[in-house]
């Protein structure tokens, strides 16, 4: 793990003689020196959770740009509802009955939180959900031309993430095969042990680091592997047969969740005694009722 360190902070003298400490992002950085400390997790672990947090984060207030991160649980529409009658993010209840079932409802706490008052709304979940999910099945189709690309996109996207990734991986290893190499040239011959023990380790940061190259070389020939217009047709083939796909006891709630927010930015729910109304924005800015 990293600990806050004076590269990552800039300081600014207010005009009171306070001073104000903003800790920069990362790529702000003067100075990054990997895996100086042994930490609880390694680099590629603590990208992930940061960009999770971030994409939460944006989701939360709204960033249109930002894709909320899928969330275990068995509410599928979690972290995309909007209430219809103040127009905050509603959140997700969880009851369990006598028998261990699972039942999760819609809710407002707004008025609650802020005002002390009643709750806007509240609605069933799993109702809502296949509803929403009957639609997205619908939606999805051998036609929708512009949706199937947008997938494609989506997973070359998600290769590059993956690589840039491998390719800081690598970087860091090189950086530690090179002090390997430089402890082991500074040692003194004459000293056998240390010096064997220094190019044991030397062998193994090299050894480290050509399986990361050569892994990373396995993944970029397989992507380029497969030539576009194969690549093309699968996921229209995919589209036609989508609701056996979503419907499928081996595809997740969290699988379902990401391909929901493919195509919906957002649903906003809207109660009127019994009925409740859901208005769908849909990537792009098209919305449907």
């Amino acid at each position: 793990m990293l600990a806050a360190t004076p590269t990552a902070v800039r300081t600014h003298t207010r005009p009171d003689g306070s001073v104000q400490r903003v800790f920069l992002p990362s790529d702000q950085w003067l100075v990054c020196i990997r895996d100086a400390h042994k930490g609880y997790i390694d680099w590629e672990e603590y990208l992930h959770n940061q960009e999770t947090m971030r994409s939460n984060a944006a989701s939360f207030f709204g960033g249109a740009e930002h894709r909320p991160s899928p969330r275990k649980g068995a509410a599928l529409l979690q972290s995309r509802i909007i209430c219809g009658l103040c127009g905050q993010r509603m959140r997700v209840n969880y009851n369990y009955t006598d028998r261990n079932e699972v039942k999760w409802y819609y809710l407002c706490q707004e008025n609650i939180v802020r005002r002390g008052t009643r709750t806007c709304q509240n609605m069933r979940g799993d109702v809502l959900d296949a509803a929403v999910g009957g639609f997205v099945v619908a939606a999805i189709n051998r036609e929708n031309l512009a949706l199937s690309l947008m997938v494609r996109e989506q997973l070359r996207s998600d290769f590059e993430e993956a690589d840039r990734q491998r390719i800081n991986h690598i970087e860091g290893l090189r950086y530690q095969v090179d002090l390997a190499r430089c402890r082991y040239m500074e040692v003194d011959p004459s000293n056998r042990l240390v010096s064997a023990t220094l190019e044991a380790e030397w062998e193994a940061r090299l050894k480290a680091h050509g399986e990361a190259v050569r892994e990373r070389e396995r993944y970029k020939k397989a992507q380029h592997s497969l030539p576009h217009a194969e690549l093309d047709q699968r996921i229209l083939a995919l589209t036609s047969d989508f609701g056996t796909v979503w419907e499928a006891a081996r595809t997740t709630n969290e699988d379902r969740k990401r391909l929901l927010g493919l195509l919906i930015e957002d649903i906003t729910l809207t109660r009127r005694g019994y009925q409740v109304n859901v208005g769908l924005r849909l990537r792009g800015g098209r919305t449907s009722r």
